[in-house]
């Protein structure tokens, strides 16, 4: 029996393809995955009564029904998780601490609503590879290696006043959170619901995001590296 964090995973893939504008055959392309794979995963996922949208390309709409799309300038959907959730996530997981306490820091230079803490991976964190390019790296690397100048150019000054030496070591100059952090949170957001005290996590960095979320949503997707809703 397939656990309740694959199937949330192989669920939130294929709301990442049918909220992305494409085809399911496109999205399937352009991500490497067998069509079969993909259908797989929706029997699956349907097993367990979640909803699956229909495909982009057997939507209409017309010029009165036809929603709004409104890019949100964060890295990942994950990125606007409050942190007192991660912080119960990583108590409860027994997991490093080190990228929870860098976003901290990351809100105490900015709050605002371009902090660099809704840019920060909190899944893979910093990755060495992004500073470091390997020995006898093949061409590929090379260009992905000078494409991410910008990307070091923005992250250097955080990374040295938080106090972290550039330098490789375990394969992270910043620690990431957790591969499966959107499903632990909706797991404990469930938990907050059951109780009636899910409205007294947000917090004060996340209230005007979050605001113009419940106004607008109808569903969200990541798109073009950005999230939209």
């Amino acid at each position: 029996m397939k656990s309740r964090y694959y199937i949330q995973e192989r669920f939130d893939m294929i709301m990442e393809c049918r909220n992305s504008g494409l085809s399911d055959y496109q999205w399937c392309k352009h991500h490497d995955i067998k069509s079969s794979t993909f259908y797989g995963w929706i029997k699956q996922v349907k097993k367990h009564n979640f909803v699956i949208p229909e495909p982009a390309d057997s939507l209409t709409y017309t010029a009165d029904t036809k929603p709004d799309i409104i890019f949100l300038d964060v890295h990942e959907i994950e990125n606007l998780i409050p942190l007192n959730v991660l912080d119960y996530i990583i108590e409860k997981l027994n997991i490093s601490s080190q990228g929870i306490n860098f976003m901290k820091f990351l809100i105490d230079q900015d709050n605002s609503k371009t902090s660099p803490v809704f840019y920060f991976d909190l899944k893979k964190g910093i990755p060495e590879t992004a500073f470091f390019l390997e020995e006898n790296a093949n061409e590929e690397s090379i260009k992905k290696y000078q494409k991410l100048k910008d990307y070091r150019e923005y992250w250097k000054p955080y990374i040295e006043n938080f106090g972290i030496k550039i330098e490789k070591a375990n394969g992270s100059i910043i620690f990431g959170i957790c591969d499966k952090i959107l499903g632990h949170s909706l797991d404990y957001f469930d938990t907050l619901v059951k109780e009636g005290s899910l409205g007294n996590v947000v917090e004060p960095y996340l209230t005007d995001i979050w605001l113009c979320i419940g106004e607008k949503i109808y569903c969200w997707g990541c798109v073009g590296g950005r999230i939209a809703v």
